[in-house]
């Protein structure tokens, strides 16, 4: 999913020289703001406006892509705890 999305940032071109429709494609990309980021960090003097929002793209989607896998793994561990409670009740006393 990142790398096509790359593809619609101010990369490879800075925003400035960007089309009006590239211009919106890249506003609403959040990969952009990564992008800026990181850009603002290694390769300009460092602009404090980029860096906050590149780290706060970075934790919504990371809260936003661990949510599912967090509620799919207790699910899986339910599954996996009524299982086993039901071979121990099918076997009888030992």
């Amino acid at each position: 999913m990142f790398f096509p999305l790359l593809f619609l940032t101010p990369n490879f071109v800075p925003r400035g020289l960007l089309t009006r429709p590239m211009k919106v494609a890249a506003s609403l990309n959040p990969v952009t703001y990564v992008m800026q980021a990181l850009r603002s960090l290694i390769l300009h003097d460092l602009i404090w406006s980029d860096v906050p929002a590149g780290f706060g793209v970075v934790a919504a989607l990371g809260a936003v892509m661990i949510a599912p896998t967090c509620a799919s793994s207790a699910t899986t561990t339910d599954r996996a705890q009524l299982t086993s409670d039901r071979r121990r009740s099918c076997s009888g006393p030992m």
